[in-house]
């Protein structure tokens, strides 16, 4: 019956968003620590030691500092202050080189030994012709119309439509 519950259905419901809620707190650490870990290895700078004045001879006891933990931020960008000068010079201007478009003599004596151009075979097409215009076929039967509109202009156009016109025209 779908209206009775199960006894401990609801305690394994809960167990089961609880042990889903834990693996998910798991992941966020697992890739919290892969990001830190690729932040980089920058070295914290080398503490200052701070000058001891020597007036007052106290006996202090000296503890060695420990340097502060700070979080890698990414450095500033700061105009440089010292500027460069780059000086450019032009490339030198090369003198143009003569091109020769004569053909050699061999191929001049082969092509007027030869056909000419328009009585070599052209290669097949693979394709049919694709922009020329195909004649019409002479057809005894036409079939020609137009749509019957009233005179008033109207938004639409299809209220404007009061009927179509056919005209079947035999020849002999």
């Amino acid at each position: 019956m779908p209206g009775l519950a199960l006894p401990g259905a609801s305690d394994r419901a809960s167990q089961q968003r609880q042990s889903a809620a834990e693996m998910n707190r798991r992941c966020w650490l697992v890739a919290l620590s892969l990001l830190l870990a690729a932040c980089g290895d920058e070295q914290s700078p080398e503490p200052v030691p701070v000058p001891v004045p020597k007036s007052a001879p106290t006996a202090v006891p000296v503890v060695p500092q420990v340097p502060p933990v700070t979080v890698a931020q990414p450095a500033a960008v700061t105009p440089a202050t010292v500027s460069r000068e780059i000086k450019v010079e032009p490339l030198p201007r090369l003198p143009p080189a003569p091109v020769d478009l004569s053909l050699p003599p061999q191929l001049i004596d082969e092509l007027t030994a030869g056909d000419s151009p328009a009585s070599v075979p052209q290669a097949e097409s693979l394709l049919p012709p694709l922009f020329v215009e195909k004649p019409k076929p002479e057809s005894s039967f036409q079939l020609n119309g137009r749509l019957l509109t009233n005179d008033q202009l109207s938004e639409d156009y299809l209220e404007s439509v009061e009927g179509a016109e056919i005209r079947l025209q035999y020849k002999h």
